[in-house]
């Protein structure tokens, strides 16, 4: 390499000379440029999640870091004995990490609607019961709350709750307890949003 003064040429690079190699470590990912994920925000959820200031910081705790992810919404039907809502997270590879389901439901005993609603998940961690809404249970990786509800004097059915239920199909590096409570964080922040959707007539409990 050629010397002026003891020094090498390649410090007098000109200008443009050193934006170009800029912009080709950028392209090729070299460091420091490597691409990096972006990491969860308010915007990226879907709605059905709620707006709990809790929301975001629990889906990094649950979540895998280090990925890209894409929320659904996918309303199914959100008017009176018939709502439901629905909510996923997938990550670059299309992988489902996170599943949210809500419906309007008949009031059931814990064990009842554990096995009808939260045996997605089933596995060998256990559920423990919180306190939220009329019944609320979670483990490490599903967590639910049964929420009083009756949308409309007069319903056909008539007083109905909220089943409000959330999977962890992967976890991230987060301790179990971590992890557990970031799932009833989550939860509640979706119970929240669904009781006020819903137009529901009776007090959350939440």
């Amino acid at each position: 390499m050629p010397i002026i003064r003891g020094k090498p040429l390649a410090i007098f690079m000109t200008v443009p000379a050193l934006a170009l190699t800029i912009g080709t470590a950028y392209r090729m990912n070299f460091p420091p440029f490597e691409e990096q994920p972006r990491t969860i925000s308010t915007g990226d959820t879907c709605e059905a999640l709620g707006e709990s200031k809790d929301l975001v910081p629990a889906l990094r705790i649950a979540l895998p870091k280090e990925r890209q992810y894409t929320f659904i919404n996918s309303p199914i039907q959100t008017s009176g004995y018939q709502y439901q809502v629905h909510c996923s997270a997938r990550d670059e590879d299309r992988m489902t990490v996170i599943v949210l389901r809500t419906r309007l439901m008949q009031p059931m005993e814990r064990e009842n609607w554990i096995s009808k609603q939260l045996n997605d998940s089933a596995d060998d961690n256990p559920l423990v019961d919180f306190k939220a809404g009329l019944t609320a249970t979670a483990s490490t990786t599903r967590a639910g709350i049964q929420v009083p509800c009756d949308p409309k004097p007069g319903t056909l059915g008539g007083r109905n709750n909220l089943g409000v239920n959330v999977f962890l199909h992967e976890a991230g590096e987060a301790s179990d307890k971590d992890t557990r409570q970031a799932l009833i964080d989550i939860v509640r922040s979706a119970a929240e949003y669904a009781h006020k959707d819903a137009k529901c007539e009776l007090p959350s409990k939440l």
